[in-house]
């Protein structure tokens, strides 16, 4: 059975703008001091290294060798698709492939 509710309920604004001015004032003041620090312990010197190493290192992916270029390659659609079921029974990506045939076709000449 749904209760019946007596009368509109308030918004949390006109609840708060109800108040008389003190009221109000006693309501805000813990919003008015300078949060400093943020309450907590202090890092062990073991965590301490940790963050100076991630801090360090920088930002996204880590390089392999010197670095990566994304290029557009226009192949053949049934090349392509026996590539991609090669890679996929290998447990490769496909830019793993064709960077692994390149190598080989490289060291070859």
């Amino acid at each position: 059975m749904k209760r019946q509710s007596k009368g509109i309920r308030k918004s949390g604004y006109e609840r708060f703008m109800a108040l008389t001015p003190a009221q109000r004032e006693g309501e805000t003041v813990r919003f008015d001091a300078e949060q400093v620090q943020v309450p907590g312990k202090a890092l062990s010197t073991a965590q301490k290294a940790q963050h100076a190493r991630a801090r360090n290192r920088g930002r996204g992916r880590p390089r392999v060798g010197r670095g990566s270029k994304t290029i557009a390659l226009t192949i053949e659609l049934g090349l392509l698709k026996r590539a991609d079921a090669y890679a996929k029974r290998e447990g490769l990506k496909r830019a793993q492939l064709v960077a692994q045939a390149l190598r080989d076709r490289l060291k070859a000449s």
